[in-house]
């Protein structure tokens, strides 16, 4: 590659003087690189005088045949360098809040022993505000909520989380086995505002249109202890994920919904396709594998009846 690398220096320039300079040599090495080389193929590559450097015709025929192989060799030490670097650097993963907490750990543990590596960052966050930095490729995998927008990306869909009734003990809906959304018309439903998912908003909507549910809104910020407070006061009422009732808020109860899969919050493996680089896809096949196994494990049943005590503590944030 050093012969090829000066000849075409020489062969470019048509200057051994300036050959030598652009390469950082001094004339007489490089004019015994070209003669070894020309030793090497066995002809004269170079008709040169006091005046001028020529090609011959052997030697326009290296020179593009040269230049085609340095050019794939660079090609070769550059993927080299980067699939180096992205060895040593640790995968990113993001990860939906939606994700139960009794789950988190587990997922972390799965994807460390499904790539047999120790070096992973997990940042867990609101879907939305994660999508944009998955698109930008700050992330290589990542586990979001939707209904979502996930166009331009490749997606699986793991689990999907019904909604449940959360409302104060004292409300005739909590005397129910199940609830229909029917049921709480009157009483004000503490909900997200649309800007902070347009997406599943107008997907909910719908579903309250079709349901004949036309709700009076109090809107909240999603996972608010304040407003399990505000529910057991009786003020209005509200619609989680089975992901979100893991621990029970005294006075509040969660009863069944019967909408409540046509509301269901899914959640998605997310990834950018890169069809050349088969390590990658198999590395993201390994993450979809391991999160469908971890997620396949149902989570106990949280959705207490009429005749069971609710116990005290306190909501994850969503």
């Amino acid at each position: 590659m050093r012969h090829l690398r000066y000849f075409v220096a020489v062969a470019e320039e048509l200057n051994f003087r300036r050959a030598a300079e652009r390469l950082f040599i001094s004339q007489p090495p490089l004019s015994r690189q070209i003669r070894e080389l020309e030793q090497i193929l066995g002809t004269t590559l170079l008709e040169r005088d006091t005046t001028r450097v020529q090609l011959t015709a052997a030697g326009k025929i290296a020179l593009a045949r040269a230049q085609k192989l340095l050019a794939e060799a660079d090609d070769l030490v550059a993927a080299v360098k980067r699939a180096r670097t992205a060895a040593n650097r640790p995968l990113r993963i993001a990860a939906s809040i939606a994700i139960p907490v009794s789950k988190q750990k587990e997922l972390r543990e799965a994807w460390q022993a499904a790539l047999g590596a120790d070096s992973l960052e997990v940042e867990f966050g609101e879907s939305k505000k994660l999508q944009p930095r998955v698109r930008q490729r700050q992330f290589e995998f990542a586990l979001l909520g939707g209904p979502g927008d996930f166009s331009g990306l490749e997606s699986a869909e793991l689990q999907s989380f019904p909604l449940v009734v959360t409302v104060a003990k004292s409300h005739a809906p909590a005397g129910k086995a199940a609830v229909r959304l029917k049921d709480m018309q009157g009483l004000p439903l503490f909900w997200f505002p649309r800007s902070y998912n347009p997406v599943y908003y107008d997907h909910c909507a719908r579903v309250f249109d079709k349901a004949g549910f036309a709700p009076e809104y109090i809107h909240v910020a999603p996972g608010q202890l304040a407003t399990l407070e505000r529910i057991r006061q009786g003020e209005g009422f509200s619609l989680l994920t089975t992901a979100q009732i893991e621990m029970k808020f005294d006075g509040v109860v969660h009863r069944p919904l019967r909408e409540g899969a046509q509301l269901a919050v899914s959640l998605h493996a997310v990834w950018h396709q890169d069809a050349s680089d088969p390590a990658r896809a198999e590395q993201v096949r390994k993450l979809v594998a391991a999160s469908r196994k971890v997620l396949a494990t149902k989570l106990a049943a949280r959705v207490t009846s009429r005749r069971q005590p609710a116990r005290t503590g306190k909501m994850r944030p969503s």
